[in-house]
Formats: structure tokens, C-alpha cells, sequence
């Protein structure tokens, strides 16, 4: 299961300079590793991409096989 990081699974806001995370996201990835492998790809730099997860609990961060970014 491929899966986009910016604004589906966090939005950040730029105005505030607040992350967030969808509702739910952490608990849909820690269902879905049991049925698929889990890519998130990004756009964004590999500093981004590690600050973004950041936010993330570690099961949900354990969950993804693999990160994709710039």
C-alpha cells in the first residue's frame, strides 16, 4: 500500500507552523501492516520527512516498510 505523507496523512500549517495528523492515522497503520507492506512517499527532503514522523507514535512509525522522499 502506497500511501502520499503531506496532506493525507499529516497537514501542516504554514500560517501557524503547526503539524498535524489526521484522526486516526496512527491506528490505521498499525491495522493496515497486518494486510500490507506500507510505502510512504513525500515530496519533501529526508529531514522533513524524519521531523514529520517525529509526530508519529513508534508503533505507528514501526508500521512502514519503507519512506520514499526527495
Amino acid at each position: 500500500m502506497v500511501l502520499d505523507l503531506d496532506e493525507t496523512l499529516i497537514h501542516y500549517n504554514d500560517r501557524k507552523g503547526i503539524m498535524g495528523l489526521r484522526p486516526a492515522v496512527e491506528s490505521f497503520l498499525r491495522l493496515m501492516e497486518k494486510f500490507y507492506e506500507i510505502v510512504i512517499f513525500t515530496a519533501a527532503t529526508e529531514d522533513y520527512t524524519e521531523w514529520a514522523f517525529s509526530f508519529f507514535d513508534k508503533e505507528a512509525v514501526n508500521a512502514i516498510s519503507y519512506k520514499l522522499c526527495r
